[in-house]
């Protein structure tokens, strides 16, 4: 177990800064719901938060499945 833990914190020492400015986009991103907004179940702006983990999380390199802006998995 302690081998997972080493490779996982040498990644975060890796990836911080970049991690950082991720973080920072999103926060940027007023990703507050509003009633559907055409394909957009919770508005276009909640859409655009989604769109950037999706961006995020597969530049990382996690498989991402978008399930038409409701949820996303793993």
């Amino acid at each position: 177990m302690q081998d997972i833990e080493t490779r996982i914190g040498k990644w975060l020492e890796e990836v911080r800064e970049e991690y950082i400015r991720d973080v920072i986009e999103e926060v940027d991103i007023p990703s507050v719901s509003v009633l559907g907004e055409g394909e957009y179940p919770f508005g276009e702006e909640c859409a655009r938060m989604f769109d950037h983990m999706e961006q995020v999380l597969k530049r990382y390199g996690f498989p991402f499945r978008n399930h038409e802006y409701y949820c996303g998995s793993l």
